[in-house]
Parts: structure tokens; C-alpha cells; sequence
């Protein structure tokens, strides 16, 4: 018996793929998934400063109309703002 040829054993192997740009395509789909993940990532760390600063910003604003209001505590009850040693 003869040694089989490179190209007689590609011929009597099953073809599992049709696709001849198989490895393209998977770098196109490897590409894809990190542009996702990356988004992913800038929104998750992004997003709470985002959150954050909206917060600060509108507490900025509030506290203006704050300090014209009167406090709902009276003004004798001073051992809220003690410590317990000056008691």
C-alpha cells in the first residue's frame, strides 16, 4: 500500500464548514464583542459619576431655599449638639 497524499486525505475527511472566510468572519465577531464590552465597561464606570454629579448639582440648587427655612428643633434643645463630655 501506498502512503496517502495530502490532498486524498482532504478529499475523504468530512467538510464540516462551507464557509472559506470562516476565520474573517470570526475576527469581525471578535471585534464586535470588545467594541460591546468596552461600551459596557465606559457605561458601568461612566455612569454612577454621571449619577453622582446630577446629585451634587441639584442638592447645590436646594440648598439655597435650605438655609431660609426654620429648623423644626427648638433653639433651647442645645444637648443634641453636645457631646457627652460638655454634658
Amino acid at each position: 500500500m501506498a502512503p496517502a497524499t495530502p490532498q486524498a486525505r482532504q478529499q475523504e475527511e468530512l467538510q464540516f464548514l462551507k464557509d472559506r472566510r470562516y476565520a474573517f468572519h470570526g475576527e469581525i465577531m471578535m471585534i464586535a464583542l470588545f467594541a460591546v464590552f468596552s461600551v459596557f465597561i465606559c457605561f458601568v464606570t461612566v455612569f454612577p459619576c454621571v449619577r453622582r454629579l446630577r446629585k451634587q448639582a441639584g442638592n447645590g440648587e436646594d440648598s439655597s431655599h435650605d438655609a431660609t427655612e426654620v429648623s423644626p428643633r427648638s433653639n433651647n434643645d442645645d444637648t443634641a449638639t453636645k457631646f457627652p463630655s460638655q454634658l
